[in-house]
Protein backbone atom coordinates (compact mmCIF):
# COMPACT_ATOMS: atom_id res chain seq x y z
CA UNK A 1 0.00 0.00 0.00
CA UNK A 2 1.52 3.26 -1.12
CA UNK A 3 1.85 5.80 1.80
CA UNK A 4 0.12 9.25 1.23
CA UNK A 5 1.69 12.29 0.70
CA UNK A 6 2.28 14.97 3.41
CA UNK A 7 2.01 17.56 0.81
CA UNK A 8 -1.23 18.37 -0.84
CA UNK A 9 -2.50 17.99 -4.64
CA UNK A 10 -2.69 21.77 -4.95
CA UNK A 11 1.44 22.20 -3.59
CA UNK A 12 1.74 19.17 -6.03
CA UNK A 13 0.37 20.67 -9.05
CA UNK A 14 2.29 24.64 -8.03
CA UNK A 15 5.43 22.38 -8.38
CA UNK A 16 5.07 20.91 -11.12
CA UNK A 17 3.92 23.99 -13.19
CA UNK A 18 6.41 26.22 -11.98
CA UNK A 19 9.08 24.00 -12.88
CA UNK A 20 7.29 23.33 -16.30
CA UNK A 21 6.73 27.30 -16.78
CA UNK A 22 10.82 27.28 -16.63
CA UNK A 23 11.38 28.66 -13.34
CA UNK A 24 14.68 27.27 -11.98
CA UNK A 25 13.99 24.41 -9.20
CA UNK A 26 15.96 25.76 -6.92
CA UNK A 27 13.71 28.89 -6.58
CA UNK A 28 10.90 26.81 -6.90
CA UNK A 29 11.03 24.80 -3.53
CA UNK A 30 12.03 28.16 -2.07
CA UNK A 31 9.27 29.46 -3.17
CA UNK A 32 6.96 26.49 -1.57
CA UNK A 33 8.89 25.94 1.14
CA UNK A 34 9.46 22.68 0.19
CA UNK A 35 13.32 20.27 0.48
CA UNK A 36 15.08 20.05 -2.85
CA UNK A 37 14.62 16.13 -2.22
CA UNK A 38 10.61 16.54 -2.36
CA UNK A 39 10.49 18.37 -5.49
CA UNK A 40 13.22 15.88 -7.31
CA UNK A 41 10.62 13.25 -6.56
Amino acid sequence: MPMPSPYGYDLHSKAIDAVNSGQRKVDVYRMLNISRNTLHL
